[in-house]
């Protein structure tokens, strides 16, 4: 018995005796593992042999934040994209952009398309600790109406801006978390406008002075997130606007300002109930509208003075479990 008591004890001693050598060394070598810096801009242009008209911009993106923009100086090209990729930390000693993630353009028959997508092997949550960066910048020519259609798989930021005279397509935005960005100036809109957060980010909208050449739709929605509207309306809109802005959880504001007689409004406010006397409070002071609330459906209706017109907005807004923290219509 005592001879199986001691070789326990020296059992016992011997596995502390290694975890107390071994655990340091495992901790010594992940800190000490190759550590290195992965920084690369990359090119891609669209420069058709002949003059043509792009039909679809088409990106998917595993990651990323996307900016899309015009310009108005003469450039070669149709399209340009701008891709930035920045990591930090162990083991990139010696490594590439090329071992994490695969990059794929196309450029055919007026539609141009760009994949940036993790390899298989890579999984998410280790190669988010190593990016510090990753952005694609898409520089399109002044003269160039296109559909844009945008899908950010796991994480990542949206914006456009279309200034003055520019016109632009039909737009799809899709964006598993991350916010959404669209700024309209002045600008000519021919298509439908959807944007969507799956997860969790802010959707904001600022549409200034815009003409439509048609009917069109926008489809607007975030899970969980706050909503900013923002509509300046001084011309003609020149086509009806119709559609739903919504989202389970968050805050919205919205502004909107009307100045031409040929165009008209008609908002229905979805509210939670326990926002129903900010809300009612906030739609007492609003200018240029009437306004019934129907405490079944858990709405307010309103419309302008001059509904329904020559051009119309038609929206819904629902905020379901959130609060209106901004209503300031004046038509």
């Amino acid at each position: 018995m005592a001879n199986k008591a001691t070789t326990a004890i020296i059992t016992m001693l011997f596995i502390c005796f290694s975890l107390i050598i071994s655990t340091p060394m495992v901790i010594l070598s992940t800190i000490l593992s190759p550590y290195g810096r992965i920084s690369k801009e990359i090119p891609f242009y669209y420069k058709p042999s002949s003059p043509s008209i792009m039909d679809e911009l088409n990106i998917n993106a595993d990651l990323g934040n996307i900016d899309i923009k015009y310009i108005t100086e003469p450039v070669d090209y149709i399209a340009k994209l701008k891709v930035k990729i920045e990591m930090i930390g162990s083991n990139l000693a010696g490594k590439s952009y090329f071992d994490y993630f695969n990059i794929i353009w196309e450029n055919t028959s007026g539609r141009v398309n760009f994949t940036i997508s993790l390899k298989e092997d890579i999984s998410q949550i280790e190669i988010l600790s190593l990016i510090k960066n990753v952005s694609i910048t898409v520089i399109l020519k002044a003269n160039v109406l296109c559909d844009i259609n945008v899908f950010i798989n796991f994480q990542g930021d949206f914006k456009i801006t279309v200034p003055w005279s520019i016109s632009v397509g039909n737009i799809l935005i899709n964006v598993t978390k991350g916010d959404i960005q669209f700024n309209f100036s002045n600008c000519i809109v021919d298509g439908n406008l959807t944007g969507l957060i799956l997860e969790e980010g802010d959707l904001e909208i600022t549409s200034n002075n815009v003409q439509y050449l048609n009917n069109h739709t926008w489809y607007l929605n975030t899970k969980v997130g706050d909503i900013l509207l923002y509509i300046f309306q001084y011309i003609d809109l020149n086509g009806n606007i119709s559609g739903t802005i919504t989202h389970e959880q968050g805050n919205i504001k919205f502004k909107y300002q009307d100045y031409s007689t040929n165009n008209g409004a008609f908002f229905k406010l979805y509210y939670y109930f326990d926002d129903y006397a900010l809300l009612n409070e906030i739609i007492n002071q609003v200018e240029g509208f009437n306004s019934v609330h129907s405490e079944e459906e858990l709405l307010f209706y309103l419309w302008s003075f001059d509904f329904p017109n020559k051009n119309n907005y038609d929206l819904l807004i629902n905020n379901s479990n959130g609060h209106f923290l901004e209503l300031d219509l004046i038509t």
